[in-house]
């Protein structure tokens, strides 16, 4: 078995994988000390499950955790929630030590051969870009301050992409991802960098796009990431467990691919709808039947990913009708 990427997914599948048994290659192109582009924040309620199955303690890599959490928005005013296990980790040193006692092959396998797992991302860099492809740029500091002292959101409005505030111990990250980039930069560029990061993140399921002949998609590679939140953390370890429960079923290469895009689609099915409520808002189709449909799967969007929303205001962020002149 052969693993392309060595993120979050790749990494986690790679450890697993031998650990199972399995003989795996793996091979990454980022250098040792590529520093990830990332909010570094997840629900470490829901990661601890899969740190665990790879014999690891999540806790050694928390590095700040939310008791409150602040969002805000271009069309509503600030609220405060509770955490529901939204916290900041050590990111790079944790795909370092989840792997850091196996062979990472020093030049690029033959992916002709068995079964390969794309793990690159938004690159997709075996199974090759799909037309339909949709996601959004971001940029990000590492910076020694920040306005606001707990995790902060503030959303665009429309829909175009939101701007955070992530406690990192005696440090912050600074962010801003949505549609254009210019209004990203303005948004973060008073801030004092020590570092500067940025990437493009998927936001749409790529969930008919899986597979080439014996290539098949993990994690963000097959858009397993929250259109809503941008979360990605969590989806992707999701993704690589049901490929291992498949993997350990089925040898035969086409049923393997079928039954995990089955479990994928069964899992991931959401993601469809919530695109399609970010694509109506920034389209300007605000009071529709499929909005307030699933204006409610964007608030247990946030709930999975940390944050106990449930203020009516913030939910008028995503069905507000436009006021009649």
């Amino acid at each position: 078995m052969n693993i392309c990427g060595l993120g979050v997914s790749g990494s986690y599948l790679f450890r697993r994988l031998t650990d199972l048994g399995f003989t795996v290659n793996a091979y990454d192109v980022k250098r040792p000390d590529y520093y990830i582009p990332c909010g570094y924040a997840t629900n470490e309620r829901k990661i601890e499950e899969y740190c665990k199955l790879a014999g690891m303690n999540f806790d050694d890599y928390v590095i700040s955790r939310a008791d409150d959490v602040i969002v805000a928005g271009d069309n509503f005013a600030e609220h405060t929630f509770k955490s529901l296990g939204l916290c900041t980790f050590d990111k790079n040193r944790f795909e370092h030590d989840m792997i850091k006692d196996l062979k990472i092959m020093k030049s690029m396998p033959n992916y002709s051969n068995g079964v390969s797992l794309d793990c690159s991302g938004i690159s997709r860099a075996l199974l090759g870009q799909s037309s339909d492809d949709y996601s959004m740029g971001a940029i990000e500091y590492l910076t020694d301050n920040a306005h606001h002292k707990s995790f902060y959101f503030n959303f665009y409005s429309k829909a175009r992409g939101y701007f955070w505030e992530f406690p990192m111990g005696d440090r912050y990250h600074v962010g801003a991802g949505g549609l254009d980039q210019v209004e990203n930069l303005r948004r973060i560029d008073s801030y004092h960098k020590i570092l500067v990061t940025g990437r493009r993140i998927r936001l749409k399921p790529l969930f008919e796009n899986m597979s080439k002949e014996n290539i098949l998609g993990i994690g963000e590679a097959i858009g397993c990431v929250s259109p809503i939140t941008g979360e990605g953390i969590v989806p992707s370890l999701k993704s690589a467990e049901l490929f291992i429960e498949c993997a350990k079923t089925y040898d035969d290469i086409p049923m393997l691919f079928e039954k995990y895009g089955e479990k994928i689609r069964k899992e991931f099915g959401r993601y469809y709808g919530l695109h399609l409520l970010v694509k109506n808002l920034q389209e300007g189709k605000t009071m529709t039947i499929n909005n307030i449909r699933f204006a409610r799967t964007a608030m247990k969007e946030f709930r999975e990913f940390g944050v106990n929303i449930t203020a009516q205001a913030v939910l008028s962020h995503f069905i507000k009708p436009k006021r009649k002149k």
